[in-house]
């Protein structure tokens, strides 16, 4: 399997882009609902109207953030699942996939927290240890896994169970990080 597969074919690329965007907004807007301020920025390579259609650019962008909670800047990033929960514990999986380690390795600023979003609409959060090795937070783990979307064999970094958290707990987190004053 090589990586280029799910590159060479722009449209499956872009339907995956454009799913992970929606799920980018529907947590935007559940993050607004509660009275955060969220900015949502976009990529160019996905704004083909400025004439950025070039999907060999999304590694690129690796470091962009899915949202940002201001004011104080903070990541998340957003992963939809395709399976069913309602939150942390009935999760099917003692670790959850958090992406692939090249794009880890890439970040200068690794997410605050990630939201794992499921097919039934349950929703948990995984916040990201501050302390990095080797590319991953510490606690986590690496492990070479087939990404079915993609159709391609990859390195994954997998937070394991005990690092899952509720949606209430992480609105909470992210409520306490719009009062404090930002530095």
């Amino acid at each position: 399997m090589s990586e280029l597969r799910w590159r060479d074919d722009h449209q499956k690329a872009r339907t995956l882009i454009e799913r992970g965007i929606a799920a980018q907004r529907r947590v935007a807007h559940d993050l607004l609902d509660v009275g955060l301020t969220v900015r949502l920025p976009v990529p160019s390579f996905v704004e083909p109207e400025r004439g950025h259609n070039n999907i060999d650019s999304v590694s690129r962008f690796a470091d962009v953030a899915d949202i940002l909670l201001t004011p104080r800047k903070l990541k998340i990033e957003v992963k939809e699942r395709g399976l069913s929960f309602s939150g942390p514990e009935d999760f099917p999986y003692e670790t959850c996939m958090m992406g692939d380690l090249r794009s880890w390795e890439q970040l200068q600023t690794p997410p605050a927290a990630t939201v794992i979003l499921s097919t039934s609409g349950g929703r948990m959060v995984v916040p990201t240890p501050r302390q990095i090795e080797d590319g991953i937070p510490v606690g986590w783990q690496t492990n070479l896994n087939y990404d079915s979307q993609r159709d391609i064999e990859v390195r994954s970094v997998l937070a394991p169970r005990t690092f899952f958290r509720s949606w209430n707990v992480f609105l909470d987190w992210a409520l306490e990080q719009e009062e404090e004053p930002h530095v």
